[in-house]
Order: structure tokens, then C-alpha cells, then sequence
């Protein structure tokens, strides 16, 4: 059997909390145009688990009807039960590649899905506090309890599975290509204006690194513990983070008197308990080397902001001195069957 994973941006569960909360839609350009009047639902039909649906213009071509193994592009509009309008795809693109799947809890209108077709124009009532229970806590106050989320669906295509699949994929691709340019051209405009462009070494992985004092020695390996004063900047100065205290104040960061901040940081080697450009980074180091490290975001955070010092996708600068390290071991395998804190440490 084909296994399809569902992209989670694309639930249809998780669109009802992409919202512009306030704003109306242009109801002379979508499909939404016929105003809903506050919980009236004359003329719609209603599934067992009380959903309320009503399919506008069908396509009864049921090689076009969405099912299990396709997948669909189209446009949504969400209201609430004042009618108004939280999201509109319709001032962005269309929701593209949805994939089928089973509804999964009583409320989801995934259930609706069997009932239509490319083409099909479909507006879905569906209960907020059966979101609210499925969810575990309160709706947001725009939809107040015993009210319904009103959906406006404009099925555009109906697709094979595998093709959305493989358009998703090459959209992860192209995206990551492109980060992988801008991250190369910050990195190279950064050594340009430092002056270091014929200093700096490269990685297979994109990681720069310009030695500027040589320590002696061995360099720490996988399963080492290692210990690092380092000062973390982005690429146009602006500090983030550091464990140097001088650096600290001079860069706005400081923390007040705090010994366990401002001492060598320490972590294991090879463990994934930092970015990987760091894992990578302090390897190329002797015990007492001073470095920068020009980490691409594809080793740092990747798309992910990291509070309002990092921003997405951002090209991160390290100063660091690896201070010390010392010899470590790999972790025992657990024994098959087992897993670590199940009570079997044998």
C-alpha cells in the first residue's frame, strides 16, 4: 500500500487558525458572495455528526469526485457568526495539494470531502464547540461558544495523490535552493566587507570558517564534551546571544552579575544538543583555537524565527575559542525492545 504524509499547514482543521481576524473579504470575487445569515442553515443538508453542508453547482463526473489517493487545489473563505471573514484565499493563491484524509474527530469537515468534485462550490457549517472539544481548550473569541465557523470551498482540481506529493517536493526543493543562494551570497558579501574572503575555508555543507589564532593539539571528536566562549552575531553586527561578558554589555545583552551565563558553555559533541553548524564548526578546532564560524541557516535555524533577534532563514556569525574538551564515549545501545527510561537498563 502507498503511504502519502499529509503536509500539516494544509489540515484542514489547522486553516480555520491561519486567520486575519477582521478583515473582509472582496464578496463580489469568490465565492462567498451570498451573505449567510447568523446560524441559518435553511436548505443545507447535515451529516450524522451534525455538520451542516450544501454543495453549489455539482460535477457528478465521479472521476473528478475527491476521494482517497487524490488530493485538491482550492480557494476557502472562513467566516464566523457575524459573517466576518477570518481568512480569504482569495486575496493571496489558492491552497494547493491537499491530500485526503479520514476525518477525526466528530466536527472535522474532512467528513464533508467525500461529497464533492472538481468544480464544486461548497459552503460547510460546522460546530465551534465541537472544534473547541476537540482541541482540548476554548475557541478564540471570534467564535464564541454554540456558534458555527462558516467555510466557503471552491474546488478548483482534483488530482492524483502522487502528483500533489511530488509537487510538494519539488516546491521544498526549489525553496531550498533559493536559501541555499541567498545564504551563500550573505556569507560571501559578509567576507568581502571583513576583509577575510582569503582567509575563509569551506565545508562540503556550506559552513565557513576562518581560523584566527591556531591552538595545538587535538582537535575533539564526536561524543567529546567541549567547552566554548563564543559571541553570536548576524551578519549585519547585531548581537544575539554570548557568554562573554565584556561582549555582553557592549552589545546591549547583558544579564546582570550571573556566573553560570557568562562561564565556557559546554555541550556534547556530535549529539544534536546544538545548531548542526556548531557540531560541525567546533570539530574543525584545536584545544585553544580562536575561530569565526559562518553559519548558513540550513546549519543554524533554518526557516524558524528565533524570538526578535533572529529572524528566519538568517546567515548567523559566531566568534568562538574552544577553551577545552575532553574525552567522552558513545552512549550504550539500548537492547532491541527496550527504550531508555522503560525500566530495562541492561
Amino acid at each position: 500500500m502507498r503511504k502519502y504524509y499529509i503536509l500539516p499547514a494544509l489540515t484542514l482543521f489547522g486553516l480555520l487558525f491561519m486567520t486575519s481576524c477582521g478583515k473582509k473579504g472582496n464578496d463580489e470575487n469568490n465565492d462567498s458572495s451570498q451573505q449567510s445569515s447568523k446560524e441559518d442553515f435553511t436548505g443545507f443538508e447535515q451529516t450524522p455528526t451534525g455538520i451542516y453542508y450544501k454543495v453549489i453547482n455539482h460535477n457528478p463526473d465521479t472521476a473528478k469526485a475527491f476521494k482517497f489517493d487524490r488530493a485538491i487545489d482550492f480557494h476557502l473563505v472562513v467566516k464566523n457568526y457575524k459573517d466576518s471573514v477570518l481568512q480569504n484565499s482569495y486575496e493571496k493563491e489558492p491552497i494547493k495539494n491537499f491530500i485526503y484524509q479520514p476525518p477525526r474527530f466528530k466536527g472535522d469537515i474532512s467528513e464533508i470531502m467525500q461529497y464533492i468534485s472538481e468544480g464544486d462550490s461548497v459552503v460547510i457549517g460546522v460546530s465551534s464547540d465541537s472544534t473547541a472539544k476537540y482541541q482540548g481548550r476554548p475557541m478564540p473569541p471570534t467564535f464564541p461558544k454554540g456558534t458555527y465557523v462558516r467555510y466557503f470551498m471552491k474546488i478548483l482540481k482534483v488530482k492524483p495523490a502522487a502528483e500533489a506529493m511530488a509537487e510538494i517536493e519539488k516546491a521544498k526543493t526549489e525553496a531550498l535552493q533559493k536559501v541555499r543562494r541567498d545564504d551563500s551570497i550573505a556569507i560571501h558579501s559578509y567576507l568581502k566587507e571583513k576583509g577575510l574572503a582569503d582567509k575563509a575555508k569551506s565545508t562540503p555543507s556550506g559552513l565557513y570558517y576562518v581560523i584566527t589564532e591556531e591552538g595545538t593539539g587535538e582537535r575533539p571528536e564526536k561524543h567529546d564534551t567541549v567547552y566554548t566562549n563564543y559571541v553570536g552575531k548576524l551578519t549585519n553586527g547585531n548581537l544575539f546571544d554570548t557568554n562573554v561578558e565584556e561582549a555582553a554589555k557592549k552589545g546591549g545583552k547583558y544579564q546582570g552579575p550571573n556566573p553560570k551565563k557568562y562561564q565556557p558553555f559546554k555541550f556534547i559533541l556530535g549529539r544534536q544538543q546544538v545548531i548542526r553548524g556548531w557540531d560541525e564548526g567546533l570539530a574543525l578546532l584545536k584545544k585553544g583555537s580562536k575561530a569565526i564560524l559562518l553559519v548558513p541557516s540550513t546549519l543554524g535555524y533554518g526557516p524558524r524565527a528565533m524570538g526578535k533577534d533572529i529572524p528566519a532563514n538568517s546567515t548567523l556569525v559566531f566568534d568562538v575559542e574552544l577553551t577545552d574538551f575532553k574525552k567522552g564515549k558513545a552512549p550504550k545501545a539500548m537492547p532491541k525492545g527496550h527504550s531508555k527510561g522503560d525500566g530495562h537498563n541492561h
